[in-house]
């Protein structure tokens, strides 16, 4: 069997908050092991927690060091507390492992199992799962929770063979209706600290998620993006690669802080100062350029400038014009290098590796800009390539802007109704959906569908056409519309397949669309067939299992109908 070290956090949101709802809080942390490594940030992160949640009027119960019985009798006070329509906040921070697919808070008492006895374990320990739907059957309209277990695998030390990897997680996709936010990457593990002059009582994930929490009006989705830039940069300052992950799978957002009054300092005290320290001990134009690009417009951005500039080596000297012949094989050569990042890219993103999916776009953009400038085509076609890595990285807006930009080269190059403007305005249209620009949305969706009716495009080029529909669809369901958003869904799905298309990772997302509203129409049985067919599509195109599509059609047919 395996096991792996579970860290995630999973916001749950079932129904809009009346005004009378109350907002209850449990907040646990953990140290103190019986027989397990002890921990040094657990503790001090639930009572920071604690009182960052009181401020936003949460009502919180604190639970330090609780063993097995505590700990189940801290859930259930806290569920009987609860009342139909009001927000639940529960925090966990301490060990935590799983066990084929089962994710398990460890608590203070719990025994080292005998090597591969995961049953054992399994009885000891307390599932996230069997948690979430304990309080779920309070009725609670908000349900959010916050499970920080990313340390390193605690049976490590101990002996035990067969629990648990070195560090870090595997990635599951979340159920309908859920946010999930992974405080690492695949197979990552969190940082406590900084270095040994880091002195926080609260690890690097939460002290950066506290002030996030604190900053009024922003949803919790705008919360996690900002998260994971922030802890990201901080974790690259010292040589730690720790990229926090996360799926939205959110029917609506949820605001933690809706009081307009600010509740904390500027993160620009903390989070960014902490970051330009750290680049000033290294000194180097990379540490700068690293510092500089998370924080632009932050208050040490000029003098982060004006330090990358005295640490600049002196400019080269200027070198002789290129021949002509010379000219057109650096282009030629730029364009295959071109082709082989993309190549790379793909390879990457069906691996389910966003990292380097984002690299190698990141990568094929710069050298098109350098070799082509941003106004050329190679510029635009980067761009088209990096909206999707963008997206995965969880950059909405920097996906948006690079839509944009590709638009404007392309219909300033080639006019208006090409099939690569299409394609890009079906890219900006979903994303402006997904972050709440539903009129601009509509606009553009309703313009490019026109376009492809007109383009009837066909062979390979019919995915663009399904990519179009399959968003359309997804507009159509957040606006309530469920009845249209299945038929503009199964009519993506029916394009994709009537063509012949060949099989490839796409087919998870508009397959993955189309049964998700199956599901919430009801219609279970319908959805299964829909999944199976991706399911082996996917396979056929090599996709890894844990990749995120095709990790959700996977959990999505193990479950079944029920």
């Amino acid at each position: 069997m395996r096991l792996l070290l579970a860290c995630l956090v999973i916001l749950t949101g079932l129904a809009p908050l009346s005004a009378a709802a109350a907002r209850l809080a449990l907040v646990i942390g953990i140290d103190a092991y019986d027989t397990l490594p002890p921990l040094d940030k657990a503790v001090g992160d639930a009572e920071a927690m604690s009182a960052r949640l009181e401020t936003l009027g949460f009502e919180v119960t604190t639970v330090l060091n609780p063993g097995r019985r505590d700990f189940n009798q801290a859930i259930t006070a806290f569920r009987r507390a609860l009342q139909p329509g009001d927000a639940a906040f529960v925090h966990y921070s301490g060990h935590g492992v799983e066990v084929d697919g089962r994710n398990l808070l460890l608590p203070r008492d719990v025994p080292i199992p005998t090597s591969g006895d995961e049953d054992f374990l399994m009885a000891e320990a307390i599932d996230l799962n069997d948690m979430m739907q304990r309080v779920a059957e309070s009725g609670a309209a908000v349900r959010i929770f916050v499970v920080d277990a990313c340390r390193n695998n605690p049976f490590a030390r101990k002996g035990v063979r067969g629990l648990g990897e070195d560090g870090g997680l595997a990635m599951s996709a979340p159920p309908t209706g859920s946010f999930v936010l992974y405080s690492a990457g695949f197979r990552q593990t969190a940082l406590d600290r900084l270095g040994p002059e880091d002195q926080s009582p609260t690890s690097v994930y939460t002290r950066v998620l506290l002030e996030r929490l604190s900053q009024p009006g922003i949803s919790i989705s705008e919360i996690a993006r900002g998260v994971r830039v922030d802890v990201a940069a901080l974790a690259l300052s010292v040589g730690h690669e720790q990229s926090p992950a996360y799926y939205d799978e959110l029917n609506s957002d949820f605001v933690v802080n809706a009081d307009p009054r600010p509740t904390s300092a500027p993160a620009a005290d903390t989070v960014e100062a902490a970051a330009f320290d750290r680049a000033r001990d290294l000194g180097t134009e990379a540490a700068w350029d690293a510092f500089l690009k998370n924080y632009p417009e932050g208050v040490f951005a000029d003098l982060a400038r004006a330090a990358r500039e005295a640490v600049a080596t002196p400019a080269e000297a200027v070198a002789p014009a290129p021949t002509e012949t010379e000219t057109l094989l650096s282009a030629f050569e730029a364009r295959q290098k071109l082709e082989t990042l993309w190549d790379e890219g793909r390879r990457m993103a069906n691996a389910g590796d966003t990292a380097a999916y984002f690299r190698a776009m990141s990568a094929a953009r710069d050298l098109a800009a350098t070799q082509f400038g941003d106004d050329s085509m190679e510029y635009a076609q980067a761009s088209n390539h990096m909206v999707g890595a963008l997206s995965g990285i969880g950059e909405i807006e920097a996906a948006i802007a690079a839509s944009r930009a590709a638009i404007a080269i392309y219909t300033r190059l080639v006019g208006s109704g090409d099939l690569r403007i299409l394609v890009e305005q079906g890219n900006l249209a979903s994303r402006l959906n997904a972050t709440g620009k539903r009129q601009e949305a509509a606009e553009i969706f309703e313009a490019l569908l026109t376009g492809y009716e007109k383009l009837n495009p066909s062979g390979p080029d019919s995915i663009y056409y399904a990519h179009g529909l399959e968003g359309y669809s997804q507009f159509l369901a957040a606006s309530g519309e469920l009845d249209r958003a299945l038929g503009y869904a199964e009519s993506a799905v029916a394009v994709l397949y009537a063509a012949g298309s060949t099989p490839s990772v796409d087919d998870g997302g508009i397959a993955i669309n189309y049964a998700r509203l199956l599901l919430d129409a009801g219609r279970c049985k319908d959805a299964m067939p829909v999944l199976d067919k991706a399911k082996s599509r996917m396979q056929a195109a090599g996709v890894a299992t844990s990749q995120g599509d095709h990790a959700t059609i996977l959990q999505l047919l193990a479950k079944g109908c029920r």
